[in-house]
């Protein structure tokens, strides 16, 4: 019978691993790339900004440059006209005067605020008064101020950030045309299984297809990672150790997808233990039990991540414990000393929602649902096997049933968006 000794917890075995890594892995090595070449890696040291941003008072919207005391008088003059680009003209703007003003487009000197074109009445052409029909403006009205949204000096992004597309936009609006990134990670990517079939050919009894391989190498790529694709490992003692042997020199981490449990066609667990050591196995999570996790090689010591070979079990698996591990070989918490702040900064932060079910008979293990929101509750899908895929294209996070609880309705429980383990 199954025991909660039989097994580790999830937040013991996800200290074991940041500290077991953070021990004895190579912190990844730094290079420079142009700024189109950076999505999806990680900044290797903080950018501090030269320059304010905007770097000149400018304006909100396409109308009229005044001094906001003159938005009380019956008419102005306009005097000139300034585009986006152009430079502010050198003398002071005059009392009793307005310029036309474009948006984007530096305040004069002497002017302190923006009329909006609907909100003027013209007599003729632009150059002759103009009447102020919203009444008195307040200083700073429809101007954009010069550092308002960067001052120079500001430290823009911290390194260890994982750069999205926003990034790259707030690094270009301050001049930076090339970012210091740490390498892409290699990681090894093997499935164990005679069942596997590629996708393409037909299936023989017996046998189904290999939907990890797809999964994996996808979301890895679609997180900064380079994959070094090994397909499918025979299940023999001898296909398992040279495969992990071959991953271990070409590498920087190893993840494996079954071949994990105890049966006696399950042979990467003894083979991690052959050439290298084991960290902990088996997890209190459901799904994701028969997860490995260890160290390959006897020098170069390359990080080795066992998950299930069930697709449900892998995706939660990879999402739980292959993110934060990434991250951190990544360059992500490298200059945190405190083991909990750094597994802080590696795991998505949790919303705290209501659940629209109940659960009666609480588990001995940490329940990892594939839910999503429904009229601001979690609605978990109906089939939660670790078999099953649909409940991961179906749900839009995971919802999170802590070991020894039962649950009812209307109780807040952790919940992670999906989308959240692409920035973590």
């Amino acid at each position: 019978m199954q025991t909660p000794d039989d097994l580790t917890s999830v937040e013991e075995a996800l200290h074991a691993m940041i500290e077991i890594v953070a021990t004895h892995a190579v912190v990844p090595v730094q290079q420079t790339v142009p700024l189109l070449e950076a999505r999806g890696r990680v900044l290797a040291s903080s950018v501090h900004s030269a320059i304010d941003v905007p770097p000149f008072d400018n304006s909100a919207v396409d109308g009229y440059a005044l001094r906001s005391a003159d938005s009380r008088l019956a008419s102005l003059t306009v005097v000139g006209r300034i585009a986006a680009g152009d430079p502010a003209p050198d003398e002071p703007l005059e009392a009793g005067t307005a310029i036309r003003l474009f948006t984007g487009a530096p305040l004069p000197p002497g002017a302190d605020c923006v009329v909006m074109q609907e909100d003027v009445d013209l007599d003729g052409s632009d150059l002759v008064p103009a009447r102020v029909k919203s009444g008195t403006l307040l200083p700073g009205s429809n101007v954009r101020p010069k550092a308002q949204d960067i001052a120079s000096g500001n430290t823009v992004l911290e390194a260890g950030q994982l750069l999205q597309p926003r990034h790259l936009g707030l690094l270009a609006s301050i001049g930076q045309h090339s970012v210091p990134v740490f390498e892409r990670l290699k990681v090894g990517l093997l499935s164990t299984g005679d069942e596997l079939v590629e996708p393409g050919w037909p299936l023989q009894p017996g046998q189904i297809y290999n939907s990890n391989r797809y999964l994996l190498t996808s979301w890895l790529q679609s997180i900064g990672c380079n994959v070094i694709d090994y397909g499918i490992i025979a299940d023999t003692p001898e296909a398992s150790i040279s495969c992990l042997e071959r991953a271990s020199r070409e590498a920087d981490l190893v993840i494996s997808t079954g071949g994990m449990s105890v049966g006696e066609e399950d042979h990467i667990k003894a083979a991690v233990e052959q050439l290298g050591e084991l960290g902990f196995w088996k997890i209190r999570m459901k799904p994701g039990k028969p997860l490995a996790f260890g160290l390959l090689g006897k020098h170069r010591k390359i990080p080795f991540l066992g998950i299930p070979g069930n697709p449900g079990a892998a995706f939660v698996s990879s999402l739980v414990f292959a993110r934060p591990l990434i991250s951190w070989l990544q360059g992500r918490g490298v200059s945190e000393s405190s083991p909990d702040r750094r597994l802080q900064m590696l795991r998505p932060r949790a919303e705290r929602l209501p659940a629209a079910f109940t659960r009666d008979k609480p588990s001995i293990r940490r329940d990892f649902l594939r839910a999503r929101i429904e009229n601001g509750r979690i609605a978990p899908f109906d089939n939660q096997s670790s078999g099953m895929l649909m409940s991961a294209c179906w749900a839009e996070g995971l919802a999170v049933v802590p070991e020894y609880d039962s649950v009812a309705e209307g109780q807040l429980l952790d919940f992670y968006r999906l989308g959240s383990f692409d920035d973590s």
